[in-house]
């Protein structure tokens, strides 16, 4: 039988209301780190450097794991039906793709693509703070308290298609995607060293 969520959310409940001054302490730090934020971010280059910014688009942030796992994923797919059909390597297709704009066409489309939940998200029962690429909902296990509407993490997976069990969400779940994409961007720079080391396509003969 299903999991019923609503059983959780009661537990969660009670256990925030075993410690109020903790869960006070933390409701005045966000206060107090949300006036500083609206204080500092005044122009562009501030906005730019400032908190949103650095965890979505820095380096340890959200969207560049998940824009280069998206492009390794695709990556692969493509190269390995390309050098199949063609003959033409990785490391051939990469040299034409770069010097004709291909990859990079293919790199802002998905960074655009993984933006549009976050553009085009509404707020409903929870507050939603941020803008544009950089909306978030208060998540108390995220960095800094903030849940990015483009992680793919903090999707609501009810809506996508699997089943609750004791170990876990069986089915479509964010982290398989995550998953996915290392093994693609591990996948993908093997064949570009193996095939340049070898000087030939492994897929087709030599």
């Amino acid at each position: 039988a299903p999991l019923d969520a609503s059983k959780f959310d009661a537990i969660e409940a009670k256990n925030s209301a075993l410690k109020p001054e903790t869960r006070a302490a933390s409701d005045a730090k966000f206060a107090e780190a949300r006036r500083r934020e609206r204080e500092d971010n005044r122009g562009a280059f501030d906005k730019a450097l400032s908190v949103d910014s650095l965890l979505v688009f820095g380096c340890d942030g959200v969207l560049p794991e998940l824009v280069n796992a998206r492009v390794a994923m695709f990556g692969v797919l493509t190269g390995l039906v390309v050098e199949v059909t063609t003959g033409k390597s990785f490391v051939e297709q990469l040299g034409y793709n770069v010097t004709h704009g291909v990859s990079e066409a293919i790199v802002g489309a998905v960074i655009l693509a993984s933006c549009l939940p976050s553009f085009m998200a509404e707020a409903d029962d929870v507050e939603v703070f941020g803008s544009g690429a950089c909306k978030w909902k208060r998540d108390s296990t995220a960095r800094a308290e903030r849940g990015y509407l483009v992680d793919p993490l903090n999707l609501d997976v009810r809506t996508l298609p699997g089943k609750d069990t004791v170990i876990g969400r069986i089915g479509w779940v964010p982290f398989v995607e995550l998953l996915n994409g290392r093994m693609a961007m591990i996948t993908i720079i093997i064949l570009f060293l193996g095939e340049g080391f070898a000087g030939h396509a492994f897929f087709t003969p030599p």
